[in-house]
């Protein structure tokens, strides 16, 4: 596992400098234009993560990388878990760098508010960080999650073949949630009203860390199989 993580490094280190840079410039923009450290922080860790982790798995197909590897004395299955392990990798680089941004922003919005303002702010500096890095833990956990429901189609299909099939799997689970929030709408509307208050908390984000977690565990353990089975 530890000579694919190296690999999977190797082959994207060019990339990440620069993607990271990019992508910091412009959540420094977005945010500075709607006077949001918050909206930066959220559209970035999304953004920069779904981005590397594209690069790491399109340059497998477009170098033939996926063939060389099972050439290499490395097992199919430390093959699966160790770009499981990169891609965990990537989120924890997302987040870092979303939430440096957010900070440079609040930093410099509070020595200079008369020539950045963060709309944040005004609850204070703590109110402000901790909303931030609330909502950027949660929507780096739902990233992880879509990334969970992804990631075994593309071991077992590829990345080019996959996504024919997950618009669909996306459109099949958007109609289950709309036909279970209008069955349940008292309860979807009372979790939802309920969800700034709890989830970014200390204690909802724990609780949904440990979820997501364990979901990307299962995600890796399916990958594995439907890899080990797969023609090239």
């Amino acid at each position: 596992m530890k000579t694919m993580l190296l690999a999977d490094f190797i082959t994207t280190r060019k990339y990440l400098v620069q993607q990271c840079a990019l992508s910091a410039a412009i959540g420094l923009f977005v945010g500075i234009g709607n006077h949001s450290a918050l909206l930066a922080a959220n559209m970035l860790v999304v953004m920069l993560f779904v981005m590397l982790s594209i690069s790491l798995l399109a340059l497998d197909e477009q170098n033939g990388w996926q063939k060389f590897r099972l050439t290499l004395p490395l097992s199919r299955k430390h093959v699966v878990m160790g770009r499981y392990v990169s891609l965990l990798c990537a989120a924890l680089l997302s987040l870092g760098v979303c939430l440096l941004t957010a900070a440079i922003m609040l930093g410099v919005g509070m020595a200079v508010p008369d020539v950045i303002v963060v709309d944040e702010l005004v609850e204070g500096l703590s109110g402000a960080a901790s909303l931030i890095v609330g909502s950027t833990v949660a929507l780096c956990l739902v990233a992880l999650l879509a990334m969970s429901l992804s990631l075994p189609f593309m071991f077992r299909f590829g990345m080019t073949k996959a996504t024919r099939f997950l618009p669909a799997l996306c459109l099949l689970l958007f109609c289950i949630a709309v036909m279970l929030s209008a069955q349940y709408a008292a309860e979807v509307e009372a979790l939802l009203n309920a969800l700034p208050t709890w989830v970014f908390g200390p204690a909802g984000l724990a609780l949904f860390a440990v979820v997501a977690l364990a979901v990307y565990t299962v995600s890796c353990v399916v990958s594995v199989k439907l890899y080990e089975k797969r023609d090239f």
